[in-house]
């Protein structure tokens, strides 16, 4: 499993460009997380892995549910 822990942010940036380039990579890994998160759910459902014991009505019902 990946450790997810972040490492603290230095209180000062060495420069603006530095920190435009730690957004922009940041923002790239939100990103590409989003992107193996929605094809995980998409596997989840397609799979039905959602309808267990008959009570959750849908991907979406058990993902609120979760």
């Amino acid at each position: 499993m990946t450790n997810l822990a972040l490492a603290a942010l230095p209180t000062e940036l060495a420069s603006d460009q530095d920190l435009a380039d730690r957004i922009t990579l940041l923002a790239g890994q939100i990103n590409a997380a989003n992107h193996r998160l929605l094809k995980l759910i998409a596997e989840f459902n397609r799979r039905r892995g959602w309808s267990g014991d008959g009570t959750v009505r849908s991907c979406a019902h058990w993902l609120n549910w979760k």
